[in-house]
């Protein structure tokens, strides 16, 4: 019920961050390094683990449609774990990521303690208070940018405006991953009166506001490769060139949105062409995450 391959946003937010400024092992050991990644990571499966607890407590998970990318694990719905069970795993989860948090506090910074603040504030409350008030998707863009200024600081003892960038670009593939997977579940979170993007915007309106959201991440991807490669001009070439391309896809999915909106009126039919939107979705955001991380690590070579 963790969903480990959605928390990978995280990992690979944490991971940039790390890369942003040089070789990160010229200020910072493998351990703590490693300590790093997985904290996030435990983190994030923390807050899978909530999300369905508490959906499933209220009744939305029994009645959300199920398909690989949204309406929640089931895991409880189907009774593959207890939900003692599962409120033991999520505690237990968000105690380790805690407890990595602590020992980075005191071996990398006080200022740590921050950022973690931050983000057990938004793991705690997305659920249970930042859908109730139209606030859900700063606090996963905000989740990112936190992710990001925190690891940058773990690891550098600094902070710097990069990391802002590096973040709110994460955050932002965080946002439309989540804009586009919450669409199936609309009606159903409207039900239970959950307030977000999806919920308060008119159903046909949807697909321009991930067209908005798409426009402003590959705005985010182009400052990304004016600040690293911007000087190596093939690179520079081949980077772009790739931002454009899969800013096209976005442009693409958006239009195939807007058709399933407009046109599908049948349930099972909407549903199976949902899937093969947040699919390309998903796909179109993964190349682009791993396309940074490919920057930051030519930029390492770069310098070196």
């Amino acid at each position: 019920m963790s969903r480990p391959q959605t928390a990978l946003t995280s990992l690979y937010t944490s991971i940039s961050a790390s890369l942003s400024n040089g070789n990160p092992f010229e200020h910072i050991d493998l351990f703590k390094l490693l300590l790093l990644y997985i904290g996030v990571f435990i983190s994030h499966l923390a807050v899978n683990v909530f999300n369905d607890y508490f959906d499933y407590k209220k009744g939305i998970d029994l009645l959300t449609p199920e398909t690989p990318f949204s309406g929640g694990s089931k895991a409880l719905v189907k009774k593959m774990i207890s939900v003692k069970e599962a409120l033991y795993y999520g505690v237990s989860l968000l105690i380790t990521a805690l407890l990595i948090g602590l020992y980075l506090v005191f071996t990398r910074g006080l200022l740590t303690i921050v950022f973690i603040i931050g983000g057990a504030l938004i793991l705690l409350l997305y659920t249970t208070v930042l859908t109730k008030y139209s606030l859900g998707e700063l606090g996963i863009y905000l989740k990112g940018v936190l992710i990001s200024l925190g690891s940058y600081y773990v690891v550098y003892q600094d902070t710097d405006f990069v990391a802002f960038i590096i973040g709110s670009f994460f955050g932002l593939v965080s946002l439309i991953i989540l804009f586009a997977n919450s669409i199936p579940d609309r009606d159903v979170d409207k039900l239970f009166r959950r307030k977000t993007l999806v919920t308060t915007i008119d159903k046909h309106d949807l697909w321009i506001i991930y067209l908005m959201i798409s426009i402003i991440l590959f705005i985010n991807f182009w400052l990304i490769i004016f600040i690293y490669v911007s000087h190596m001009m093939i690179l520079n070439m081949l980077f772009v060139a790739l931002a454009f391309l899969t800013f096209i896809l976005l442009l693409l999915n958006s239009l195939y949105l807007r058709n399933i909106l407009f046109r599908e009126k049948f349930y099972s039919e909407f549903i199976k062409k949902m899937i093969n939107f947040m699919a390309t979705n998903i796909f179109i955001c993964r190349i682009l995450e791993i396309s940074v991380i490919i920057i930051l690590f030519i930029n390492i070579l770069m310098r070196n």
